[in-house]
């Protein structure tokens, strides 16, 4: 009975650092530089591996084409894509998440 019980506590404690571990990669909030509706040409993709200074969410310019309104603050991977084509987004708000 007592090695079942270390056993079991061990296996327990190994989850609950794996989690740990896992729960600990940095976030980071990318905010728009720009206001503007979103296009789709140029979104960021969740799960997609992005370096500092990748664009990650463009919107429509004045002159027809569209523009950079995000770029990745840092390299990592995409977590959350917050905003989709035709979403008229605002400078400074928080349209995608990066894991470190």
């Amino acid at each position: 009975m007592g090695k079942k019980l270390i056993v079991i506590l061990t296996i327990a404690a190994l989850g609950i650092f794996t989690l740990a571990a896992v729960g600990c990669a940095a976030v980071t909030d990318q905010r728009a530089a720009v206001s503007g509706i979103v296009v789709a040409d140029g979104l960021a993709q969740e799960g997609t591996q992005v370096k500092q200074g990748d664009i990650l969410v463009k919107v429509k310019s004045i002159a027809g084409g569209s523009i950079a309104a995000a770029r990745a603050t840092t390299a990592g991977k995409v977590s959350q894509v917050l905003v989709k084509p035709g979403d008229k987004i605002e400078a400074q708000q928080v349209v995608a998440k990066v894991s470190e």
